[in-house]
């Protein structure tokens, strides 16, 4: 009987620990993947389009909200952003300076900006003019 649980240990064990060796866990509070860019939930600044580099992948915006109204800041952006207006899916080409924005990103541990999403602001109607004269 001995015998017996000795040949079945002598089995067995070696391939639990191989089990083991084979797939170590993380390092608590370590992410799986060391080398993917750590996102911080979505952030929104609104601003007007100073320009964009569609070499560099950057879009530079000039801030009109109240948190940093007049600061630039610089996005980079990927092929998963999208720019709407009014809900309509537009094109990168539809980013030309003076265009007001809100851009929704992420800030990624290196501390670059990632674009998520692009609202463009709808033009602004013109104000009705109203017919000549005092209205006597």
């Amino acid at each position: 009987m001995k015998l017996f649980l000795l040949c079945i240990l002598t089995a067995v064990c070696p391939l639990v620990f191989a089990q083991q060796a084979a797939a170590p866990a993380a390092p608590k509070g370590q992410a799986k993947e060391e080398n993917a860019p750590r996102q911080i939930p979505a952030k929104i600044i609104a601003g007007t389009v100073i320009a964009v580099d569609a070499e560099k992948h950057s879009l530079s915006v000039t801030r009109t909200d109240d948190g940093g109204a007049g600061a630039k800041a610089v996005f980079t952006y990927n092929t998963r952003m999208r720019i709407y207006q009014r809900n309509k899916p537009m094109t990168l080409q539809d980013l030309v300076p003076g265009t007001g924005v809100k851009v929704h990103y992420s800030e990624n541990r290196d501390g670059s900006l990632l674009i998520r999403r692009v609202m463009i602001d709808p033009p602004k109607a013109d104000a009705p003019t109203q017919p000549g004269g005092t209205g006597n």
